[in-house]
């Protein structure tokens, strides 16, 4: 499930639906960038305040250059110039929502203590789609702590009808 996203992040992610880059593009991109960006050193160098930031913008054009798009890599500076890059999975998340929200997609997280039916499943969507009139991109996990029933999380919004739940909410009276 995606954590909240702050007002910051969704700007920056806004503004790269305007840089002329597909969105299949722009998120190859993010892959390649959020993989450096996990490297020890590399955090290590970003975030050190008494390095550069001159020195820091050769050394990404140094790792990204023919990686990224050149596009892309002025964008990773200007997180840099702006002390945003600690931002970028938030950044990330901002975006992929952008594009889901252009193209009518809902993402949601389904938990269950068994394995579903293909068919139990399809019905799940097929609600889930009518009721939020998009198309749903359904993850699913197995969490055999909440014994049964079900949790769907859609971005912000939590719907559990799991019996573990239920019970929790017994032992609280």
């Amino acid at each position: 499930m995606i954590n909240k996203i702050s007002t910051t992040s969704k700007i920056y992610a806004n503004s790269l639906l305007d840089i002329g880059l597909s969105s299949d593009v722009i998120i190859n991109n993010f892959d390649i960038i959020k993989e450096v960006s996990d490297v020890e050193d590399f955090k290590k160098l970003i975030f050190n305040p008494t390095i550069d930031n001159n020195k820091k913008y050769e050394v990404i054009n140094e790792i990204f250059k023919n990686k990224i798009e050149d596009k892309m890599i002025s964008f990773v500076k200007l997180l840099v110039q702006k002390d945003r890059f600690n931002e970028i999975e938030e950044i990330i998340n901002a975006y992929k929502n952008l594009i889901d929200d252009k193209n009518n997609i809902i993402r949601v997280d389904v938990i269950s203590a068994i394995e579903l039916s293909e068919e139990y499943k399809a019905r799940i969507i097929e609600k889930l789609g009518n009721k939020y009139n998009k198309s749903v991109i359904p993850t699913w996990c197995i969490d055999n702590s909440i014994i049964g029933g079900l949790v769907i999380k859609i971005k912000d919004d939590i719907f559990d009808n799991s019996i573990k739940s239920k019970i929790d909410k017994i032992n609280k009276i």
